[in-house]
């Protein structure tokens, strides 16, 4: 495992070597750590403090099994130009869907990581909500909307991350992990923020087009993974390949093999390489190669580890957020006996009432699995409608949060 001391020289490897064209992976992560070092040098310095403050935690806590799952509250903010940018709910809740099973080795496609690489695939015990509270304690949907006079924003001026440049101004970044989602230029599917960069840029960007499962989303970027990416880096992972096209850097994590270059569309397995010329052959399946979503499915358990070390030191403020109400519950009060559903069960349309007016209520549907079905926010809520014909018949859950209190009442969904 080599050293990233020499962080500037490997950035320059990266724009001299990154593709810039969308029939590729392109990902903007490096690019904009060395436009960070070129504005303020001292984040070299900060950024070696943080990798020795996470070898630490990882040499005394990497290898315990703790079972206990980290919840990072989110915020999207969109940032749109056209009604195509100014993407669902329904479309941002496809992503959020996607980082949990990512994270948690639920995806679909796990079964697809080849048995030499099988013991190494991890459950990373970390899991993603759309935030419930914004920083000053009111309710939330967790997603903001600014329409914007730009085409579109660039990497290098961080633009999307100021009001005054057209862009939205972040939320807290110790507590919250931010996301913008707009239309970027130069050919960039995302970028993110390693630890230790500047608090008014923190956080991750993405193409609209490559968020989520649905909507906007464009293949072969359409299956949310160019997020699951650049939250990997923004979590302090580096790229498998160590962002030099040679066996000479390292990812810093050890169960990786050495890489030679980044990989591209979907490669046959076992692929081999200069740096590993027999099979099993390089972890192009990792989330962080090159590969098109379809084709990568896995991280390592030192990648775990190192995500890990990186949420218990310098984005420990993650752990103490209250962004999800499921950490502050209990400081409200119980409107179950004020909140009423009608028909219930139903068929088609139900109404929620409640017998006083709520003020800034977020409303979402579970279904029995606990996945989100819809979420809405309402400024003021006496009575309110829902159309629940798509739905398919079973148990569902209907969360209110207001206020004034909470509510989580039993919808029964009959055809």
């Amino acid at each position: 495992m080599k050293s990233f001391f020499y962080l500037g020289l490997w950035a320059v490897c990266f724009l001299l070597t990154c593709p810039n064209g969308m029939a590729q992976r392109t990902c903007g992560t490096m690019e904009a750590w060395q436009n960070q070092i070129a504005k303020d040098p001292n984040v070299v310095h900060r950024k070696a403090v943080i990798e020795n403050e996470m070898q630490a935690w990882i040499a005394e806590h990497g290898s315990q099994k703790t079972n206990a799952v980290i919840t990072i509250p989110v915020v999207v903010h969109v940032v749109y130009n056209t009604t195509a940018e100014n993407i669902s709910d329904a479309q941002i809740q496809s992503q959020i869907d996607v980082l949990n099973k990512d994270f948690r080795k639920q995806n679909t496609d796990a079964s697809s990581v080849p048995s030499a690489f099988a013991s190494l695939a991890a459950d990373c015990e970390i899991q993603f909500c759309l935030a419930d509270r914004d920083p000053n304690g009111n309710p939330t949907t967790g997603i903001t909307r600014t329409s914007t006079s730009k085409t579109s924003f660039s990497q290098s001026a961080e633009d999307v991350k100021s009001s005054s440049t057209g862009g939205k101004d972040p939320w807290d970044t110790d507590k919250y992990l931010n996301m913008w989602v707009c239309n970027l230029s130069g050919g960039l599917l995302g970028y993110a923020q390693f630890p230790g960069g500047g608090a008014s840029t923190d956080g991750v960007v993405m193409l609209y087009t490559a968020f989520g499962t649905m909507g906007s989303a464009t293949a072969p970027y359409n299956k949310g993974r160019t997020t699951t990416h650049e939250v990997g880096h923004y979590l302090n992972l580096y790229h498998i390949w160590g962002d030099e096209p040679s066996c000479d850097q390292d990812d810093e994590v050890s169960d990786t093999p050495l890489q030679g270059d980044k990989n591209f569309g979907c490669p046959t397995f076992p692929l081999t390489d200069s740096c590993q010329t027999s099979s099993p052959g390089v972890m192009f399946m990792n989330y962080m190669d090159y590969v098109d979503d379809a084709c990568m499915y896995m991280f390592t358990a030192g990648q775990k580890a190192r995500m890990h070390a990186a949420i218990n030191t310098s984005r420990a403020g993650l752990k103490t957020s209250n962004g999800c109400s499921s950490t502050s519950i209990q400081e409200l009060a119980l409107l179950d006996s004020q909140v009423m559903l009608y028909p219930n069960p139903v068929t088609d349309m139900v109404q929620i009432q409640s017998e006083k007016p709520l003020k800034n209520v977020t409303l979402k549907i579970y279904d029995y699995t606990g996945k989100i079905c819809y979420q809405s926010y309402e400024k003021t809520l006496s009575a309110f409608t829902l159309d629940l014909h798509n739905y398919t018949e079973g148990i569902y859950f209907v969360h209110l949060l207001s206020d004034e209190g909470f509510s989580t009442k039993k919808l029964i969904v009959q055809k």
